[in-house]
């Protein structure tokens, strides 16, 4: 397959997860072995775990947008930067519900197997942004290096 199927099966994915919460749908896009890592979960969740923390989330925000700001390919690695958009209606991950509309960026990388499945989505979040927009304290830099 072309490094172009291989970004339309992770923007299909975030299509499906994200967007339009057909959690069903994109666990068929994943691997036997699929893993999800991210800077807000403390550990690797599997298919079923990445099901519910979308699930958590979309919950919490009903009105969630993913946008793929840009999506690059090589070999069987996709990179993708994405803006989150929405509002947080119910409390989730511990973060109040708030009336703001909020702009989240997030950086992911991923894994596809040779069978263009994916194996693996490494997800960083900009979650300074997020708690400043929440109006939340933030934490320096140096303080977070030490933890």
């Amino acid at each position: 397959m072309s490094l172009d199927d291989r970004k339309k099966v992770v923007c299909q994915h975030i299509d499906l997860a994200w967007n339009k919460g057909r959690l069903a749908l994109a666990e068929q896009l994943h691997s036997r072995d699929f893993l999800y890592k991210s800077s807000f979960v403390g550990r690797p969740l599997d298919s079923a775990g990445f099901a519910r923390i979308v699930q958590d989330i979309r919950s919490a925000m009903p009105d969630l947008q993913v946008v793929v700001e840009e999506c690059i390919a090589e070999g069987y690695k996709v990179v993708t930067w994405s803006t989150l958009i929405g509002t947080i209606q119910k409390p989730a991950l511990g973060y109040p519900p708030s009336d703001k509309v909020l702009s989240i960026s997030a950086m992911a990388l991923w894994t596809l197997t040779p069978g263009n499945e994916i194996q693996e989505i490494c997800t960083m979040f900009d979650m300074e942004s997020f708690r400043a927009q929440l109006g939340l304290q933030t934490r320096p830099l140096a303080e977070t290096a030490q933890l």
